[in-house]
């Protein structure tokens, strides 16, 4: 077995998160009640307030996706939540794939980010069934190597498939 390779959210990131989330979470949803309140109900303020609670949820559907520690043993990918405090296991078979994540728009304010923290801001570790894991770089110590050694079991698991299967090679690869 493999030695347990564990990434954990840095302090810096959990005080951020303790003290901005429910701030993010919480804020749409008391400006959206403030605005009902003061300036009563009529169609703009209640679509107003709508759209603010909509923010308050969407933010703390993205807030609970932080994860506080993740480990990998070889075998087994474990994480918790750190907001609902959910254990999220997963075994390597189980894992589809893990996708780069970056900044989606270009222009000038992601061009000074890349060229200063690079362009890789994290990484998806995606099941075929259940929810996946994020690992973000600057969020969390030792996710680069905890990633190389997931993509690694990976790489060695495809080759022990593509080993098993000896008419694969000889037959073209037909099935």
């Amino acid at each position: 077995m493999a030695e347990r390779i564990r990434s954990d959210q840095r302090l810096a990131a959990t005080i951020a998160a303790l003290i901005f989330g429910p701030l993010f979470m919480l804020g749409p949803v008391v400006g959206g009640i403030w605005i009902l309140v003061r300036l009563g109900p009529d169609v703009l303020t209640v679509l107003g307030a709508l759209v603010l609670c909509f923010a308050g949820v969407y933010l703390a559907y993205h807030a609970t996706q932080n994860y506080q520690w993740v480990d990998f043993d070889g075998i087994r990918i474990r994480g918790r939540t750190f907001w609902t405090r959910r254990l999220v296991e997963n075994t390597l078979e189980e894992v589809r794939d893990i996708r780069v994540l970056g900044a989606t728009a270009r222009g000038t304010v992601t061009s000074v980010t890349d060229a200063v923290l690079g362009p890789v801001r994290g990484w998806e570790i995606r099941f075929h069934h259940g929810p996946s894991i994020f690992l973000v770089r600057f969020d969390m110590k030792n996710a680069e190597q905890l990633v190389g050694a997931v993509e690694h079991a990976l790489a060695r698991r495809e080759a022990r498939l593509l080993e098993a299967k000896p008419g694969a090679a000889a037959d073209g690869g037909s099935r």
